[in-house]
C-alpha cells in the first residue's frame, strides 16, 4: 500500500455522509477525491479525458467538481430531473448533486463537520460549493460492480428517499439539523 494512503475505519457505520467526513478529517491535501465503491464510474478514466480542464481548475482556491452522468436510464433521469427542480427551488443548486467521483478543495474540520451524516451528505456538500460547482465535465455510467442503487426497489422506497432529499435541502436551506 502507498504510504500516502491511509485506510479510515469507523466503529460503528452511522451513515454515509459520516463516514465520508471521517475520511476528508484525516486528509491533509489540497484537494479531495470521493468516488463511490460500486466501481460505476471509472475516476481514472475520468481524470485522463478532462485533464487540461481539471489542471486548471486545481489552480482556484475553492471549487467542487460534480460530473454530469451520462449514459443513465430514462426513468433515472427522468427522477433526478424531478429532484433536481425541486432542489434548485430550495437551494438554488443548478448541478446533479450525486454526481462521482467528487473533486474539491479540501474543509477545515468546522466545515465538515456541518456536512450532512447520511446519504444526503452529496447534497450538503455541493449546497456549500454552491457557487463554486462545476458541473460541465461528463462522465459515463457503467453498470454497478457491486450493490445496488438506493433508488432500487419498489414505488414507495423511491418516494421516501426523494422526501428524505426534499426535507434535508429544506434543513440546509435554513441552516437547522
Amino acid at each position: 500500500l502507498d504510504p500516502k494512503v491511509k485506510i479510515v475505519s469507523v466503529s460503528k457505520n452511522e451513515g454515509y455522509g459520516l463516514g465520508m467526513k471521517e475520511g476528508i478529517n484525516f486528509s491533509n491535501a489540497d484537494f479531495v477525491i470521493l468516488n463511490h465503491a460500486d466501481l460505476q464510474f471509472d475516476l481514472y478514466i475520468f481524470i485522463l479525458n478532462h485533464w487540461s480542464k481539471l489542471f486548471d481548475l486545481l489552480k482556484d482556491e475553492k471549487f467542487c467538481i460534480v460530473p454530469k452522468r451520462l449514459g443513465r436510464g430514462v426513468l433515472e433521469n427522468f427522477q433526478t430531473n424531478i429532484l433536481k427542480g425541486f432542489i434548485y427551488f430550495i437551494l438554488v443548486i443548478k448541478s446533479d448533486f450525486n454526481g462521482q467521483p467528487k473533486i474539491f478543495t479540501n474543509l477545515n474540520k468546522n466545515e465538515i463537520n456541518n456536512l450532512l451524516n447520511d446519504y444526503c451528505f452529496d447534497l450538503s456538500l455541493v449546497n456549500y460549493f454552491k457557487y463554486k460547482t462545476i458541473n460541465n465535465l461528463s462522465i459515463i455510467v457503467k453498470n454497478r460492480e457491486f450493490g445496488l442503487s438506493s433508488w432500487s426497489g419498489n414505488f414507495y422506497k423511491r418516494v421516501s428517499i426523494f422526501y428524505k432529499y426534499l426535507t434535508s435541502a429544506v434543513k440546509l436551506r435554513f441552516k437547522t439539523k
